[in-house]
């Protein structure tokens, strides 16, 4: 009698179909967006506005992020949907950043590894920053995990969502470098920011003491300088209650999964 091959071949049809199905699934599953290229311009500039936002008035929450004057058209918005741009001192582009009394004071000091340009907010005020990437992108409300699909994942309505914001910069001592990070799972003491989809390829992202809770504390901290003695870091430099909005705007050209928006 000749060996049976029904279960052989029961068994390659399985395998076909697991194929099949497999090559199904990712036919459906629709293509990541492609990078597209963003501006962002911050709600305030660091002299000459006299709106109360963006004024000095220390009764009154006034933007402590500010921008040259200008609008920064480096950035762009990647695959994932999250939002970079990165100034260098070549582009005779700067962005402010202004320090007062920390919320919480830095641990660094107890343990002795603070970074040796630090503390900034005993400095002139603004910090003029010609070096220096800014990082964001929404988060799930309640677990701080990244939203998949990052900004293009958001729709327009009425409400915000949480988000993360990192300000990464370099000084030019080179002394390592630091990171005035507003997310939760990061910078312990420190808030999530609120984004708001506003239109097609608009969103604003705040920090403000107005939300509840609150999301303009951001956590400061500093990796690779001397402070550490040869670790990497980072030091905790202290919390500080640091507001500011600004715009994020993808190319006019920008093809963006539409989340019901008006075009």
């Amino acid at each position: 009698m000749k060996p049976s091959r029904i279960g052989t071949t029961v068994g390659l049809l399985t395998v076909v179909g697991l194929i099949s199905a497999a090559a199904v699934l990712r036919a459906a599953k629709p293509a990541p967006p492609s990078p597209t290229s963003a501006t962002v311009t911050f709600r305030c500039y660091a002299s000459g506005d006299t709106s109360p936002l963006c004024g000095e008035d220390p009764l009154v929450e006034h933007d402590d992020v500010r921008d040259d004057g200008l609008t920064y058209t480096t950035g762009t918005i990647g695959s994932t949907g999250m939002y970079l741009v990165r100034l260098t001192a070549a582009a005779r582009r700067r962005l402010n950043l202004y320090f007062y009394e920390p919320v919480t004071g830095p641990s660094c000091v107890t343990s002795g590894n603070c970074n040796p340009d630090g503390p900034f907010y005993g400095e002139p005020q603004p910090l003029m920053l010609d070096d220096i990437e800014l990082r964001t992108k929404p988060l799930v409300d309640g677990t701080w995990d990244d939203l998949p699909g990052g900004l293009f994942a958001m729709s327009c309505t009425a409400t915000s969502s949480p988000g993360m914001v990192h300000f990464t910069f370099w000084l030019p001592s080179g002394n390592g470098h630091w990171g005035l990070n507003f997310n939760p799972r990061s910078a312990a003491g420190s808030t999530a920011v609120r984004i708001k989809r506003t239109a097609l390829r608009q969103w604003t992202v705040s920090a403000t003491a107005a939300t509840v809770p609150p999301s303009n504390l951001g956590g400061l901290l500093s990796w690779g300088h001397s402070g550490l003695r040869g670790k990497n870091g980072p030091s905790i430099e202290g919390v500080f209650r640091v507001p500011f909005l600004f715009t994020i705007e993808a190319a006019a050209t920008a093809s963006v999964p539409n989340g019901n928006c008006t075009p």
